[in-house]
């Protein structure tokens, strides 16, 4: 079967998994903070990095991509001043055994010193409603964490298969909500001019529950494909893209590319079809009204990966657009340890 086949059946796959006609659910998520991208490189290429390989920060996409050989060591750590000037900040370390690659990683986002606009019970009420905040400072913090441990194995010379769980906790002012998540993943390496195809699913696990609300996890489908359109000696582009379908949104289709010139240089750019810049009108009494979805444009970014001794450093950045909201500016810096 021609690549150009199995890529059209994979996609199709993902557009089948829930049409495009579906009623967007915006917001019905908790634990919004899995959805911001980790690693400039994969934001870089705008999340269209199910198949990529070897990378660390795989850890927190598709768990099947960070396998490595016995002996290999890889860490990363990404630095991400993410909209409304909010921390978002994320580590990870995958080391390869004889039975597999472990990794481990955190991702902490959140603010502090927010203005407090306290909610107080008027007198009439006292008794009969409930005063859920019973904070007494003028300010507050937010804090998102999540602690992963992995494993991935490649379990032929073709096929990789990955697994992880998080450890989910957000706390605001007082309060704080905790869950568990599980990760699974798997990419094929199919061989014809690089060509690779994968798919994952992200956030399995019981909801977050704040007082007696509870609001699922962002579950996440998602299959892509890779393959080198141009392969030169000292230089390559290789095109990737994913179809993937949230809980709480229509269907996306992320789509990037990456340029490497002797494996040193590496300039890459992505856009989300479905999903940036997307104008969607709205029924109702707001039938005429066109609201935008999503204020996020493409990505671009650049990285470069020098030896150092026995190792390789690979420093990575990553432009996102936004309209009205702040562009948002990732840093990634990693190893490889042999």
């Amino acid at each position: 079967m021609k690549f150009r086949h199995i890529l059209l059946f994979t996609l199709a796959g993902a557009l089948a998994f829930a049409p495009l006609a579906e009623a967007r659910k915006a917001g019905i998520t908790g634990a919004a903070f899995l959805k911001v991208g980790v690693g400039a490189r994969m934001a870089a290429l705008g999340q269209a990095a199910t198949t990529v390989t070897k990378d660390p920060n795989q850890l927190f996409l598709n768990p099947s991509g960070f396998a490595l050989k016995a002996g290999q060591s890889q860490v990363t750590f990404t630095y991400n001043k993410w909209i409304a000037d909010i921390a978002h900040n994320a580590g990870a370390v995958t080391f390869g055994t004889r039975y597999g690659t472990l990794g481990v990683g955190f991702i902490s986002m959140g603010k502090s010193k927010i203005e407090a606009n306290r909610d107080v019970i008027p007198s009439f009420l006292q008794g009969i409603a409930t005063q859920y905040d019973k904070g007494t400072s003028p300010t507050y913090d937010y804090s998102d964490v999540a602690i992963l441990l992995g494993y991935a194995s490649q379990v032929t010379d073709k096929l990789s298969l990955g697994t992880d769980v998080k450890i989910l906790r957000e706390s605001i002012d007082t309060h704080n909500a905790s869950s568990m998540a599980f990760d699974f993943g798997a990419i094929y390496q199919i061989g014809f001019h690089g060509a690779s195809v994968g798919a994952r699913i992200s956030n399995i696990g019981k909801d977050m529950k704040f007082f007696t609300f509870g609001v699922p996890l962002p579950l996440m489908f998602s299959v892509g494909a890779a393959f080198d359109l141009v392969k030169h000696e000292k230089h390559s582009l290789m095109v990737r893209a994913d179809a993937a379908k949230p809980q709480d949104a229509s269907q996306i289709v992320f789509s990037g590319g990456e340029y490497v010139y002797k494996d040193m240089l590496f300039l890459r750019g992505a856009w989300k079809f479905n999903y940036s810049g997307v104008d969607h009108t709205y029924g109702g009494t707001n039938q005429s009204k066109t609201i935008k979805d999503t204020e996020e444009k493409g990505s671009l970014g650049a990285g470069v990966k020098l030896p150092m001794g026995k190792h390789r450093v690979a420093v990575d950045y990553a432009y996102t657009g936004f309209g009205l909201l702040n562009n948002v500016h990732r840093f990634s810096v990693g190893i490889d340890l042999k």
